[in-house]
């Protein structure tokens, strides 16, 4: 199935990034999924990444920052269900071209999880 053309713009990029910066300073390196939403951060910054790789990794990580959530990410035990699902699904659709960011992000979450252990 051929998807159908999204336009990102650099606007939407530069705004997913920014957001995303600010929560993996403390909220990321304590998920489950954050080694899948530093790839994903991975190659909204990469410059030669296809729009097709683009338009679903923008869209997820403006979901995962968006504070209207389908299930509010302040409740305790369920509240990045839905940020999961979404994070999940466009991971593995994306599947082996994130591979390539796999250990870049490795060595990102390490250094994210010693930040937030010294504070």
């Amino acid at each position: 199935m051929k998807m159908p053309k999204v336009e990102i713009t650099p606007e939407d990029r530069r705004t997913a990034l920014l957001l995303c910066r600010r929560l993996m300073r403390k909220t990321v390196p304590r998920l489950p999924f954050a080694l899948d939403i530093v790839k994903l951060f991975l190659l909204v910054r990469d410059r030669k990444a296809k729009w097709q790789d683009l338009a679903p990794a923008v869209i997820a990580l403006i979901y995962f920052v968006s504070p209207m959530d389908a299930v509010p990410d302040v409740l305790p035990g369920v509240g990045f269900v839905d940020d999961a699902t979404l994070i999940g699904t466009v991971v593995l659709s994306l599947g082996a071209r994130l591979g390539v960011y796999e250990p870049q992000a490795r060595e990102w979450l390490e250094r994210l999880r010693k930040k937030a252990l010294k504070r």
